[in-house]
């Protein structure tokens, strides 16, 4: 094959290659020791009562404490995350307190403007996960709390759509509760800002929040990526075919 469709379809491959895996937009494994560690911000971990904690952790040596009654806060470039765009979110956290009787864990996803997208939680008075993405808090069947276990969290949302999906896996055990294709309750997407981290904690020795491994990916429109390759592809194409023509037959041998 000439080398220069075989190029042609290495461009497509790679374009295509692309759509599925995405750009890291901004990553924190909280190893750095800091809560401005990690890639990608534009702030760091908003001050308030959390601690980059290397005895009580999730991955690696280090993870993010929350105590007390408090959050905090980082965010992204908006701009790099819009319409068009589908984000991928990942997270882990723990509760070293029985949820079930007092306080609360979760996560707030954020658009640019900072307003909530969607929540995730375990809260007092119940041990399902609740969710709200902008009516009432609902549970996710499938996953429950218990003291101390690691809740791992990935959250796909396509920012065109308004739709969203996500899977949680409790790591001490089988649980596993997923769902696909959601649609936001009087929210509408259109970009995507940042994350808060939040706690209700009793507040006394051994009974704080911890949160780890912490990612945003952000995958182009495929139709975009797409156009590029196939635009790539065409023009390697015309390009072999104009070599091709242009190529003097060979002289006999003999």
């Amino acid at each position: 094959m000439n080398r220069w469709l075989l190029f042609s379809l290495l461009i497509l491959t790679v374009f295509t290659s692309q759509a599925a895996l995405g750009d890291l937009v901004a990553s924190d494994d909280f190893q750095s020791g800091t809560t401005s560690g990690g890639t990608g911000w534009i702030t760091g971990w908003t001050s308030g009562s959390n601690y980059n904690n290397g005895q009580s952790k999730i991955d690696g040596t280090r993870s993010l404490g929350l105590f007390g009654n408090t959050s905090t806060s980082r965010f992204v470039t908006p701009s790099i995350v819009t319409t068009g765009t589908t984000v991928d979110i990942s997270f882990s956290f723990r509760a070293d307190w029985n949820v079930f009787s007092s306080g609360q864990i979760g996560v707030n996803v954020l658009n640019a403007a900072q307003a909530p997208l969607l929540t995730y939680k375990f809260a007092s008075g119940s041990s399902d996960l609740k969710l709200n993405d902008g009516g009432s808090d609902f549970s996710v069947s499938g996953i429950t709390f218990a003291q101390s276990a690691i809740y791992d969290f990935t959250f796909t949302s396509d920012i065109s759509s308004n739709l969203y999906s996500f899977t949680v896996d409790r790591r001490d055990s089988s649980e596993s509760a997923s769902g696909n294709n959601y649609a936001y309750t009087g929210r509408t997407t259109g970009s995507f800002g940042g994350l808060v981290l939040f706690a209700n904690t009793p507040n006394t020795s051994g009974t704080d929040a911890f949160f780890d491994s912490i990612s945003i990916t952000a995958v182009p429109e495929p139709s975009a990526l797409l156009l590029g390759g196939m635009v790539c592809s065409v023009l390697g194409v015309r390009y072999a075919r104009r070599r091709l023509a242009g190529a003097k037959p060979h002289a006999d041998i003999g």
